[in-house]
């Protein structure tokens, strides 16, 4: 009877054995098949959306209406372009191409006489190299704060007056350093071999101050400086 017990206590303490050493052969398996699945660790991305430019103050002496005004723009757009490296978990490194637009919505040069006034814009291009940290956790959203160095060619149509008579139109434009911040969230899409990433996303765009001097208006050195708020969104694919 009692040999008969301890058989019976035996078999059930094997078969728990049994099944706590399958159940962690199973773990074991699954975590060594996702180690052998590659991470994505190159991605490639578009992404664009609204651009507000701040209000330009040009310094331009010699001027008859004023030796400084201010530059106003409508809302604009914005295009970008990136190839990008995770190089740890948590940061990555990026090369980036991204265009702007804006529309001047008001300029004291143009106000004096009226006619023409909106027809000028600003626009640029920029080359810059950002890094990236990525707060990752156990979800599929990913906050993260980037910033950038590079340089940006600003282009600026100005409207002038000329002894308050008559108004001609001039392009002043120059190659500066450029420098942004980023900040936004990622979300993770797809399969773990073929990943999506879709981004939402604030940018801050400054260029050093522009000087040039005009072609068709009052002589004197122009400057101004390029800054840029937008608010943006993406994809970027992982591979």
């Amino acid at each position: 009877m009692k040999l008969s017990k301890s058989i019976h206590v035996l078999s059930f303490l094997l078969f728990t054995l049994y099944c706590a050493s399958a159940k962690a052969s199973f773990l074991y398996l699954e975590q060594q098949r996702a180690c052998c699945v590659p991470v994505p660790k190159w991605y490639v991305g578009v992404g664009g959306g609204l651009v507000m430019l701040d209000d330009a103050k040009y310094t331009h002496p010699g001027f008859t209406v004023a030796s400084v005004d201010t530059q106003t723009f409508d809302p604009g757009y914005n295009i970008n372009g990136m190839i990008g490296y995770r190089i740890y978990p948590r940061l990555r490194a990026e090369l980036e191409v991204s265009g702007r637009i804006t529309t001047v919505s008001e300029d004291p040069g143009a106000a004096v006489i009226g006619p023409g006034q909106g027809d000028a814009e600003t626009k640029s291009i920029a080359v810059m190299a950002n890094g990236y940290f990525d707060f990752t956790n156990k979800t599929r959203i990913t906050p993260y704060v980037g910033g950038g160095l590079g340089i940006a060619r600003v282009e600026s149509s100005r409207l002038y007056t000329n002894n308050l008579t008559s108004i001609s139109s001039d392009t002043l434009e120059g190659t500066v350093p450029a420098y942004q911040f980023m900040a936004g969230v990622s979300y993770k899409m797809g399969s773990a071999m073929n990943p999506i990433e879709i981004f939402l996303g604030y940018r801050y765009f400054v260029t050093d101050d522009i000087e040039g001097s005009p072609k068709n208006g009052p002589p004197g050195k122009i400057s101004f400086p390029y800054e840029a708020q937008s608010a943006e969104g993406g994809v970027r694919f992982l591979f």
